[in-house]
């Protein structure tokens, strides 16, 4: 379910249950890195994924579970052994710009938030 739909309680026990998981994959100096390069004119799509991909799908695969039982209701075992297009569906469905805008402030940069 995007942030959007949901009413502000599940919506505040959705962030309160993701930041701690946000926080680790931001942290991850490989994320970093090509959130910074993304930013870049001439940011090369491919580099961008080869950094991305492995630090998601491999080092925070577990937060990426948590991110995602968050916002789907769904158990990390039960997302673990679902099939593969199952959960790239799930994803579809609940990525949103309010997701990503809620975090993006702490990705990159120094680590502060900009005042807006």
């Amino acid at each position: 379910m995007k942030l959007a739909e949901m009413n502000t309680e599940q919506m505040a026990k959705a962030l309160c249950e993701m930041a701690p998981a946000v926080g680790r994959i931001m942290d991850d100096e490989d994320v970093k890195t090509a959130l910074d390069d993304g930013k870049k004119e001439n940011a090369a799509l491919s580099q961008l994924i080869g950094k991305i991909i492995p630090a998601l799908l491999d080092r925070h695969f577990d937060d990426v579970l948590t991110v995602l039982s968050a916002l789907t209701g769904k158990s990390k075992a039960v997302i673990r052994k679902q099939k593969g297009g199952d959960t790239i569906k799930d994803v579809m469905d609940c990525l949103d710009t309010d997701v990503i805008d809620f975090f993006m402030p702490s990705a990159g940069g120094d680590g502060k938030a900009s005042a807006q």
